[in-house]
């Protein structure tokens, strides 16, 4: 099969399943299961979202952003707009999530600290009135094409179908060390940029390098082959100006780098030389989100030992009053997510993404099971319903 018709058979999968996840969400609705699940986390305590970048049509379709980070700027408005209206919003900065008025009480917050957040996602929540935090990484400020991820996006683009450029693909990959890495790319089943996005988040840093060096020496991967004014992180003078307007900074840590996959020490380095860089040039930072997610005991002994006050992973769940403060659930929210099968922002879509979300799966998290709330909202249900 050639390439173009793994590109059209994917794209056929991707739509499919767009189509059977609208007809779950549905199932939920008239069910009264979503509006269960709402009760539910409303019962229990907080929710906090997850953004990463804020875009017009334009910047969207230039971006070399992985679609999982991105959300167009319409879609934020209505998105916020609806959380003010139906939620308790909360400020990181200044508060602890408490219910008002029988509201589930929620918080925004952004990581990665793209310039579109001062510029696109900032002027829109002050209008709307919702507060929010965002995390940035001190050494990458200001910086064209600060990720490698989008190098990555880049590079596929740039190849696209050329049966060469995956030739030469999978040759650094081999030389490299990851043969078996190389065989999956070539085989073009699925979405090799992805796929092979995740497969370098679980290797050091140091590797990752020699692998994006070895791309860029064959002119494969280079920063320059991105939309630099596009993806760029803000600058300071942006960060001091939302700062004084009221938006709360923490850490991502000094380079993003992955806690989980470096030595203690630098670990230990990265945390308290990025907590120093905030606090010398904009303002006190007790809060941090884990690059990736990824954090473990020995980590969550350095965040707290840094002097950080809370730590915020990526999976979904509920901010409970007596959760562990190194590990609040978060829920990453993108175009995809929140949107209907006609691309506007869906109420439906968004809770589903959350409530429902944050219940059934935050429990997955740690490695326990849900089975039992699952048992307790089918019988909530019923009674509900009359029908038990």
């Amino acid at each position: 099969m050639h390439s173009t018709d793994h590109t059209e058979g994917s794209a056929v999968k991707r739509s499919l399943r767009s189509r059977l996840r609208w007809v779950y969400i549905r199932v939920l609705h008239h069910s009264g299961l979503l509006a269960l699940a709402k009760r539910r986390v409303r019962s229990q305590g907080a929710i906090v979202l997850t953004f990463h970048r804020v875009l017009s049509d334009r910047a969207a379709a230039q971006s070399c952003s992985p679609a999982g980070l991105v959300m167009r700027e319409r879609t934020f408005e209505s998105l916020l707009t609806f959380v003010r209206d139906r939620c308790s919003v909360f400020d990181l900065g200044t508060s602890s999530p408490t219910n008002g008025e029988g509201r589930v009480p929620m918080a925004v917050t952004f990581d990665d600290g793209w310039a579109d957040n001062a510029t696109i996602a900032f002027p829109i929540a002050s209008r709307v009135g919702v507060p929010f935090t965002i995390f940035i990484c001190p050494e990458l400020m200001d910086t064209s094409v600060p990720f490698w991820p989008e190098q990555i996006i880049a590079l596929f683009r740039s190849i696209g179908d050329s049966v060469e450029g995956i030739r030469q693909l999978c040759e650094v990959l081999t030389s490299c060390g990851h043969s078996e890495w190389a065989t999956v790319v070539a085989s073009g089943n699925g979405d090799r940029c992805n796929l092979l996005i995740e497969l370098l988040k679980s290797i050091s840093s140091e590797d990752r390098r020699q692998i994006l060096h070895s791309l860029s020496s064959r002119e494969l991967c280079s920063s320059g082959c991105t939309n630099g004014t596009v993806d760029r992180t803000m600058s300071w003078s942006q960060a001091s100006d939302l700062q004084r307007a009221g938006v709360t900074f923490g850490s991502h840590t000094q380079h993003h780098e992955i806690l989980t996959l470096i030595p203690a020490a630098q670990a230990e380095q990265e945390l308290q030389a990025s907590k120093t860089t905030i606090e010398e040039r904009i303002a006190e930072c007790s809060m941090l989100s884990y690059p990736n997610g990824d954090f473990s005991p020995g980590v969550q002994d350095l965040v707290a030992r840094s002097g950080y006050k809370r730590a915020f992973i990526n999976s979904p769940g509920v901010w409970r009053k007596d959760d562990d403060p190194f590990l609040i659930p978060r829920i990453n929210l993108s175009e995809g997510t929140v949107t209907d099968p006609n691309g506007k922002f869906s109420p439906l879509a968004f809770e589903y993404r959350v409530f429902w979300n944050a219940l059934v799966h935050g429990k997955r998290r740690f490695g326990f099971g849900e089975s039992t709330d699952l048992f307790h909202w089918l019988k909530d249900l019923t009674r509900c319903s009359g029908t038990g």
